[in-house]
């Protein structure tokens, strides 16, 4: 049986503590008593889910078809806000906000959050499949929770799920009343806030004259324990008076957020060190169904390649054409090449980035192993590269140590700054967008990969605004012309795959056209050329890129 207790002190509730077994049938539920979420739209989640469909337990299928439902909207959510911590690229985006709208509701995991302009909010849907509000809520409830059992084992894991979650929050926060938000204010600051109605005339009854002119034409103010802004405490958006932190409507959702962001973040903490949780993940079925869905954070989708990804023969990175297909790589992987070409040599993080990108390019663990011996022969022997090197190539195919199938590092743990760590003096690791000064990157856009000048001016634009996954994706556009690129700027290896299919499409589009076949003639004489020399897919000249 799946025991969800609450814990914590102060009244704040916890999905802290598991109890019971799980079974080969499924998981069986038994969950606190007492009042659910406040509200359906707008769950914080600091209570176990209350159940109100009368089931004794859940079935493996039935767990994974919510987790499979919340996953489909994270991922949405990722793909979408490209770093946009408060979900202002969807919110300000009539299309992104309707997508996001309209897979929640495809998933059942949201009600009643039409826009505003008189649209039924259950248009598009199966009537006949549509649960009730009490239903949508134990939906929104146990997915949430099912994540965050999958989650919490690895920080990396927890971190997507933190932000992921977040922004799904604040969308919902968006679309909240103003009487859904006060509420908020209970479930996660407590009741130990006020409202100040006329700050002007508080402050100066405070004798305060300095904070009455400060919050000057303010109509209304929100007062709480200053440890419960923090956030806003540190980037001086509040005055501080009597050991309180006097918020201003338009940063009540920032507060409720970051709230929200660090309850979520502890209880995650918290969940991987529980006993409870080795024993709900000791049966083997719960186990692998686990660690499916908590590892499939990086937003990728494929066959059954390397790693989660289906790399075909024409797309496949060998050794013998690399020089050729590095031309379709993302910046941060042509440049951690081209210095382990020149220099022989890449430090820890940076022979890790690379190595699992090629892998997940489709390269053979004999091929890496040729690959780096050769390139770093002029400074590694091939005894001291057997003894220093090899074993962790190995490593990363599960090979050796404890066997595991290493995925590729998504954009989201490269920017991280944690694991690995941003770069220090001799590493190239990282994301060039974030790592390196304007100068350099404007040098390295327009001198080695060929950026005309308009195109760099934005790239560079978009990462001195710190907007650095958009500015792959800008780049990837430039390059590309007329290409989507719909989901590049979150993984370096979904960057590669766009850019083959690119150049194989107007490839085979120059073949159409060369053979009589009508053809828009977007491939140009030089695609054709490729194409009958090779009949696999390589890209065109760094000119035509």
């Amino acid at each position: 049986m799946l025991n969800v207790n609450r814990g914590g002190e102060g009244g704040k509730q916890n999905f802290g503590s598991l109890g019971g077994a799980a079974t080969e049938q499924g998981v069986r539920r038994q969950f606190g008593a007492g009042k659910g979420y406040s509200h359906l739209v707008l769950g914080t989640y600091t209570r176990p889910p209350l159940l109100f469909s009368g089931k004794d337990f859940l079935r493996i299928r039935e767990l994974e078809e919510l987790a499979t439902a919340r996953l489909a909207v994270l991922h949405t959510i990722y793909g979408r806000s490209m770093g946009d911590q408060t979900l202002q690229s969807i919110l300000n985006n009539p299309k992104s906000e309707s997508a996001l709208r309209e897979i929640l509701r495809k998933h059942r995991l949201e009600y009643g959050t039409a826009s505003g302009d008189g649209d039924d909010p259950m248009d598009g849907i199966d009537r006949g499949a549509i649960l009730n509000e009490e239903m949508i809520e134990e939906r929104d409830g146990l997915s949430h929770f099912i994540l965050r059992l999958a989650y919490c084992k690895s920080q990396e894991a927890r971190e997507w799920l933190v932000t992921q979650e977040t922004r799904l929050f604040h969308y919902r926060l968006d679309k909240a009343n103003p009487e859904t938000q006060r509420d908020m204010l209970t479930e996660l600051v407590g009741s130990d806030h006020e409202t100040i109605a006329n700050p002007e005339q508080y402050f100066r009854s405070k004798r305060r004259e300095d904070l009455a002119n400060y919050y000057l034409g303010e109509t209304e103010l929100l007062r709480v324990p200053f440890e419960e802004a923090l956030s806003l405490v540190g980037r001086r958006r509040v005055a501080l008076m009597g050991g309180y932190a006097f918020v201003t409507t338009s940063d009540v959702p920032s507060l409720l957020a970051n709230k929200f962001r660090k309850n979520l973040h502890d209880s995650l903490e918290e969940m991987a060190s529980s006993a409870a949780t080795v024993e709900i993940l000791q049966n083997e079925r719960i186990r692998s169904f686990m660690h499916g869905i908590g590892t499939a954070y990086s937003g990728v989708t494929g066959g059954k390649g390397a790693a989660g990804f289906a790399v075909g023969d024409a797309e496949r990175v060998t050794p013998e054409r690399i020089e050729q297909l590095k031309e379709c790589f993302p910046p941060c992987m042509r440049q951690l090449y081209s210095h382990l070409k020149s220099e022989h040599h890449l430090k820890h993080w940076g022979r890790l980035q690379l190595r699992l990108f090629l892998k997940g390019a489709g390269m053979k663990l004999d091929e890496q192993m040729d690959m780096w011996a050769k390139l770093m022969a002029p400074k590694v022997d091939a005894e001291k590269f057997r003894k220093e090197h090899s074993y962790n190539i190995r490593h990363a195919y599960g090979r050796e140590g404890k066997r595991a199938d290493y995925s590729p590092w998504s954009c989201f743990k490269i920017l991280g700054g944690q694991s690995p760590p941003n770069p220090g003096p001799g590493e190239v690791h990282g994301c060039p967008f974030k790592t390196y000064d304007v100068g350099p990157l404007k040098r390295l856009l327009e001198v080695e990969y060929g950026v005309d000048p308009v195109g760099a001016s934005e790239i560079l634009g978009l990462k001195s605004g710190k907007h650095f996954q958009l500015a792959c994706l800008k780049y990837f556009q430039v390059k590309h012309p007329e290409a989507g690129g719909d989901e590049v700027g979150n993984h370096p290896n979904v960057f590669y795959a766009a850019s083959m299919k690119y150049h194989s499409d107007r490839t085979n589009k120059s073949k159409q056209g060369s053979s009589g076949t009508p053809a828009d003639g977007s491939g140009g004489e030089g695609a054709g050329e490729a194409s009958a020399e090779n009949s696999q897919t390589q890209p065109e000249s760094q000119s035509q890129m």
